[in-house]
């Protein structure tokens, strides 16, 4: 898939980019926004030592995502910094 930059605006203030990454993370995001999500939270499992290859963190930041359990992570890292 071929990416192009104005596909993936972060906006114009935070609160653009909160309401966009917040949109990506309950499946209303764009597949290119997903796309780069899921390269990010990938590359960053990935360096955690904890998955053998970068498709397994891959495969897991997926799971994350579709599942819902990268929202409800999110959901808790704000309830603990309120």
């Amino acid at each position: 898939m071929e990416i192009k930059p104005e596909s993936i605006t972060g906006g114009e203030s935070v609160e653009d980019a909160t309401r966009i990454f917040t949109n990506i993370l309950i499946g209303k995001g764009t597949r290119e926004q997903e796309a780069v999500v899921l390269a990010n939270a990938a590359t960053a499992l990935n360096v955690t030592g904890r998955y053998r290859s970068y498709e397994g963190s891959f495969a897991a930041a997926k799971e994350s995502l579709q599942s819902g359990k990268a929202f409800d992570s999110l959901q808790k890292l704000i309830a603990v910094q309120s």
